[in-house]
């Protein structure tokens, strides 16, 4: 596990990498964005206070789409689907000013909701569940998520966690939450357009593209998908088993008559 803590006067601000926010949280999902460019973006708001972060349809969008992505979970059961065509939609918006500390700006507060649904054309089969397009492959919302770079830099992140002070719920068709209670995500932003920074002290990020990439955790998470036990398994071949030799015994009584 990887923890940066900054700390300035009167604050304390605690900021996940993409590792887990806690030792019992685990790595739960990944994503990376399929074509290059920008699929986020940030815009400073007109009153130079606060902004909002969203995801792009093509580096050239202005206004929040939907991201082309690579989606891939990381239970061995559901990892065995491997890189699956998704959507992701993400916004999150903040109304305060940017925070430097210790040669970073952090922009904190971040209140918002992400979810990635897959768009694959070829039904997703898990033990006796079948899956269709459209399905949802993740989703949730959060509150007091924080972008954080380096002054003058051209990468950094957004994350939250429940370990940070974030209120984070989950939902999934394939992942089932009920006995979870910790949670974190952290988005990696790339090749911004812009270099951090703020036009003056009482203002937000100035405004950015970046392409980004990242992962999502969850303590206790499950599986929602019916998934026959090993000794379930073993009669069911069995079964199949006896009928195949069923089967050939009375093909070989029918050409001997």
């Amino acid at each position: 596990m990887r923890k940066i803590i900054l700390v300035t006067t009167g604050l304390i601000c605690t900021v996940a990498s993409l590792a887990p926010a806690t030792a019992t949280v685990v790595p739960i999902v990944t994503y990376n964005q399929v074509s290059s460019g920008s699929t986020l973006r940030w815009v400073r708001a007109p009153s130079g206070t606060g902004g909002q972060l969203f995801t792009i349809a093509s580096s050239n969008s202005t206004t929040p789409g939907s991201a082309t992505v690579n989606f891939g979970f990381l239970q061995p059961v559901l990892a065995a689907l491997g890189p699956l065509a998704a959507k992701l939609t993400l916004t999150a918006s903040s109304t305060q000013a940017a925070v430097p500390v210790a040669g970073f700006l952090t922009q904190q507060s971040m209140t918002g909701q992400f979810a990635f649904t897959y768009t694959g054309a070829a039904p997703l089969t898990v033990g006796f569940t079948t899956y269709n397009t459209g399905a949802n492959l993740l989703s949730g919302s959060f509150t007091n998520g924080v972008i954080v770079g380096a002054t003058g830099g051209t990468a950094g992140f957004f994350s939250a966690s429940t370990g940070g002070g974030s209120a984070i719920s989950m939902a999934s068709d394939f992942i089932d939450f009920v006995a979870s209670t910790k949670f974190d995500l952290s988005v990696g932003l790339n090749a911004l357009s812009s270099p951090f920074g703020q036009s003056n002290a009482q203002s937000a990020l100035n405004s950015f593209r970046a392409a980004g990439n990242g992962s999502f955790g969850a303590d206790a998470p499950g599986i929602t998908a019916t998934i026959p036990e090993p000794a379930s398994w073993a009669l069911m071949v069995g079964g199949f088993g006896a009928l195949g030799a069923t089967m050939r015994r009375r093909r070989l009584r029918r050409v001997a008559a």
